[in-house]
C-alpha cells in the first residue's frame, strides 16, 4: 500500500508543476455547498465562484434578510450484496437536515441532523454555535457544541464516492473511537481554511456515539494546515483514553497532501495509531492505514474517482479496498453514480452499487446542494 500511495504522492507532485488551481475543496466544509455551486469545471470559478473569492472567501448574501437557511440532501442505493442487517438491496439510505449560517457580525452555527442513516433512524451529527472574528487579518473561530473533527476531508457529507473511508472509520480492539462520529466539545481555530497557515485545538468529551464503552478526561485534538490555491498539507493528532476492562492510552496521527490542478483533485493522508491496552489484556497495539483518491472531473458535470484505502493492525485486523466510480451531476440538485468496490478482509469481493443523491436548498442563488 505504501508503494501505491508513494506512486500517487508523485503524480500528484507532476501536477502541481504544471500549474496553479483556482481553489480547494475544503470551501464546501465552510459553506455547506457542494463544489457545483461555485466551479464550472474543475477548479475554474462561475460567476458565484467568483463572487465568493471577491468577497474575501465569504458568501455573498444568498437569502432575503429573514429567510432560513435550510438544505435538505439525501440518497437512495442500490448494492449488489445482501444487506447483513435484513434491509433489502435497494433502500432509501439517507435523509439529512442541514442549516448554517452568519448571525450579525461574529456569531455562527451550524447544524446537521440525520432523518435516516444506513436506511434506519439516525443520529444528530452537529449542534454547535461560535463566535468568530472572520474580518480580521488573522480570523479566529471558538466553536462549542456537537461537532465533526476537522479532518482533511470531510469524512461524510459531499464525499464522492459511497464507500468510507476506511482510516476513518477504523477502530482498534474493543476501543470504539472512530473519527468518521462527532464529538461534542469546544474548538478553537484560527486561519483561513483553504488560504496560508490554519490550525485548530480541540478539547472533546471523551464518548463515541453509539457506545457503552466509558472515556476517561478529556480527550484533544490539533490540527496544522498550510493551503495554497494548488495544495493542501495538514497533520492531526488525537489522543484519549478509554475503559476496555482496564485504561486504554491512545492516539492517531495523521499526514495527508491534496493537489489541485484544473480539472485533477488528488488528497492522500496516511495514519498511525497506538493504543495501550485496546484488547483488554495489557498488550500495546500499533494500527496504521492511508488513501488515495484521484478526483477527474469530465465536462461540466461529470466526475471519475478512483480510491485505494488499506488499514491494519499488529493485532491481526486487515483490510483493503479499491473503489472506482463514474457520476454526473443533473438538474443542479441530483447525482447519479456508479461504483465499484473491490474489498480485501482478507478474501477479495466485489461490489456494485448505484447511487441517486438529491439535495434541495432555499438559497436562491449558488444552489448546487448535491
Amino acid at each position: 500500500m505504501r508503494l501505491i500511495l508513494a506512486g500517487l504522492f508523485v503524480a500528484g507532485s507532476l501536477l502541481l508543476c504544471f500549474g496553479r488551481a483556482s481553489a480547494t475543496p475544503e470551501y464546501a466544509r465552510q459553506t455547506l455547498l457542494s463544489c457545483g455551486a461555485c466551479h464550472a469545471v474543475g477548479t475554474q470559478l462561475n460567476d458565484f465562484g467568483r463572487a465568493f473569492v471577491y468577497n474575501g472567501d465569504r458568501l455573498p448574501r444568498l437569502l432575503p434578510k429573514d429567510d432560513v437557511p435550510l438544505q435538505i440532501r439525501g440518497q437512495g442505493v442500490y448494492t449488489s450484496d445482501p444487506d447483513p442487517t435484513g434491509l433489502p438491496k435497494a433502500i432509501v439510505d439517507e435523509v439529512e437536515v442541514l442549516s448554517s449560517a452568519q448571525i450579525g457580525k461574529n456569531f455562527g452555527y451550524g447544524i446537521e441532523s440525520y432523518v435516516l442513516d444506513g436506511g434506519v433512524p439516525g443520529d444528530q451529527r452537529e449542534a454547535w454555535a461560535s463566535y468568530n472574528t472572520s474580518g480580521s487579518a488573522i480570523p479566529a473561530d471558538l466553536r462549542a457544541g456537537l461537532q465533526v473533527l476537522p479532518l482533511p476531508l470531510d469524512p461524510e457529507r459531499f464525499r464522492d464516492s459511497n464507500n468510507h473511508y476506511l482510516i476513518w472509520d477504523q477502530t482498534v480492539g474493543l476501543n470504539t473511537f472512530d473519527f468518521i462520529d462527532p464529538k461534542g466539545g469546544a474548538r478553537v481555530s484560527f486561519g483561513r481554511d483553504a488560504q496560508g497557515l490554519s490550525g485548530s485545538v480541540l478539547a472533546l468529551y471523551p464518548h463515541d456515539q453509539g457506545s457503552t464503552v466509558p472515556g476517561v478526561g478529556t480527550d484533544t485534538m490539533f490540527t496544522l494546515k498550510d493551503a495554497s490555491p494548488a495544495y493542501a498539507l495538514q497533520v492531526y493528532h488525537y489522543a484519549g483514553q478509554r475503559d476496555v476492562g482496564g485504561i486504554d492510552s491512545f492516539w492517531r496521527t495523521g499526514y495527508a497532501l491534496g493537489l489541485y490542478r484544473g480539472r485533477a483533485w488528488l488528497d492522500t493522508t496516511l495514519q498511525e495509531g497506538y493504543d495501550s491496552n485496546a484488547m483488554g489484556d495489557g498488550v500495546p497495539v500499533r494500527s496504521s492505514g492511508g488513501f488515495a483518491q484521484l478526483r477527474y472531473q469530465i465536462g461540466p458535470n461529470g466526475f471519475a474517482l478512483a480510491r485505494y484505502d488499506g488499514v491494519s493492525d499488529t493485532s491481526g485486523n486487515f483490510q483493503r479496498t479499491m473503489t472506482i466510480g463514474y457520476g454526473f451531476r443533473f438538474m443542479r440538485a441530483f447525482k447519479l453514480e456508479f461504483e465499484d468496490l473491490v474489498s480485501h478482509q482478507p478474501q477479495t469481493h466485489n461490489t456494485f452499487s448505484i447511487v441517486f443523491g438529491f439535495g434541495v436548498s432555499t438559497y436562491h442563488i449558488g444552489d448546487a446542494a448535491y
